[in-house]
């Protein structure tokens, strides 16, 4: 469980660390960018395009136009970085490739959809429950209320498309299961909090701070107004 207090640019790992880095102007993008098997505690600046990794590099890639989705989109072990300009659907993967894939009304939500190690060009498109994977799937799931909530829920290497409904706390991963956990006052947050290999139902309640993991763990943990930083692609 992480957070970023954007007031006071501190990063708390719950049992690991608390560092300050970063200011009330950055947007936190923790990957792993260096391959150690260790995500970093990184930002971006979107008033200049900087981009900085803790201990690591800084370089500037961006605009004020132009939404962060690092990733390991060549399967290297190593997160590039990279942008999503919704504005046309523009991707850039520094150093690597760009393309456009999507338009102004698409939630970018890159993950490794096939299992092949490297993270994929996806979105959804909430108005029309579209979800589209690049070059491997389209498939319509879910109602234009529900919040995407991709992850690999099954422990089998590959992203699962899945939603959570806040209106009644219903999770469904597509083709694997359902659930109801959490109220309309919560933020999903999956993740793999027991190290199983597979990611877990979890929610975090601002108001109380109040982080629950289903069947694992519910801890108090922040304050209201900091931004989760579990898992970089669910608000």
């Amino acid at each position: 469980m992480a957070i970023f207090r954007p007031s006071a640019g501190i990063w708390r790992i719950r049992g690991a660390s608390s560092v300050y880095f970063g200011t009330s102007d950055d947007e936190p993008v923790p990957q792993d960018y260096d391959g150690d098997g260790a995500w970093d505690l990184a930002y971006y600046r979107d008033s200049n395009g900087l981009w900085k990794v803790r201990g690591f590099t800084t370089v500037y890639f961006g605009t004020t136009a132009d939404d962060p989705v690092p990733g390991d989109y060549d399967g290297d072990g190593t997160a590039e970085v990279a942008y999503y300009r919704d504005i046309n659907g523009f991707w850039k993967v520094r150093g690597l490739t760009s393309l456009y894939f999507g338009t102004s009304v698409d939630a970018p939500i890159p993950g490794d959809f096939d299992g092949d190690g490297s993270d994929d060009f996806a979105y959804h498109r909430s108005p029309n429950r579209l979800w589209k994977v690049r070059s491997f799937t389209a498939v319509y799931f879910g109602t234009s209320v529900d919040s995407p909530v991709a992850a690999d829920y099954d422990g089998d290497g590959m992203v699962d498309l899945a939603y959570f409904r806040s209106s009644n706390g219903l999770w469904k991963v597509r083709g694997f299961t359902r659930v109801y956990f959490g109220t309309s006052d919560d933020k999903p947050i999956p993740g793999d909090y027991d190290g199983d290999g597979s990611a877990d139902f979890g929610y975090r309640r601002p108001a109380g701070s109040l982080w629950k993991v289903r069947g694992i763990t519910r801890v108090y943990f922040g304050l209201s107004d900091d931004d989760q930083v579990t898992n970089p692609y669910v608000e």
